[in-house]
């Protein structure tokens, strides 16, 4: 099931919980893709971006606005298709006939995957992906996903100069600050010891108005040992 589908259908349950798309309809961009020029706006796929549509809707849309489409029949035919085992098994005998990707197809795909394909979103992008998500919750199932996909991963000595980096000069808001108070209270005596663990060897350093916590040898330019006294 496409994404923005199951978008749809999650919107429309909220109001409806048995709600459920009419046999044969088809989920179609209210405002066209292609007229976006930020191809990750979140609104593209968005619930109020979506109606569902009679094949018969669907055709005469696409035509009066131009596009070239395929006839009729077979617009309609492909609605609600079922592949059948022995398709999917021709499907992957197919596969396997075509040539192997070349060492640089698999690391361009690899790139992408790891998000350094070189490609940058605009504040705008990131604002609007940022206000879509606000709200969300992860499930329970989702965050066990989480957590067992991060057991055993460990920061390079590069990748902790750089979030050290990125933290330098940070102060949290005093909400933020009652937050992580509260947090700490409930913390069990399993997570205390390894929070403990994990601050040995560790020294503070400073570089005259922001203090750090880091093992000596890795702090940022400037920085020299020894904590600010608080004011």
């Amino acid at each position: 099931m496409s994404n923005y589908k199951t978008n749809y259908i999650n919107y429309w349950k909220k109001l409806f919980p048995k709600f459920q798309i009419p046999i044969g309809f088809i989920i179609h961009h209210i405002k066209p893709i292609c007229t976006f020029k930020d191809k990750d706006d979140p609104i593209i796929h968005n619930a109020k971006n979506l109606i569902a549509l009679h094949p018969d809707d669907h055709y005469v849309i696409h035509k009066l606005r131009g596009d070239k489409i395929l006839n009729k029949g077979f617009m309609m035919s492909v609605v609600g298709r079922v592949v059948s085992e022995e398709t999917k098994e021709k499907m992957k005998e197919a596969c396997k006939k075509r040539a192997p990707m070349s060492e640089e197809t698999k690391k361009k795909i690899s790139n992408s995957k790891k998000g350094i394909s070189g490609y940058k979103h605009t504040k705008e992008s990131k604002k609007k992906m940022s206000d879509f998500q606000k709200g969300k919750r992860h499930t329970e199932e989702s965050k066990k996903k989480m957590s067992e996909s991060s057991k055993g991963k460990r920061h390079t000595e590069e990748s902790k100069k750089k979030m050290t980096l990125i933290k330098t000069g940070h102060i949290h808001s005093n909400e933020t600050k009652q937050k992580m108070s509260t947090s700490a209270l409930r913390m069990t005596n399993e997570t205390k010891k390894k929070m403990s663990l994990s601050r040995q060897g560790k020294r503070f350093f400073n570089n005259g108005t922001q203090n750090i916590l880091c093992l000596p040898g890795s702090e940022p330019f400037s920085f020299i040992l020894g904590r600010l006294p608080k004011s």
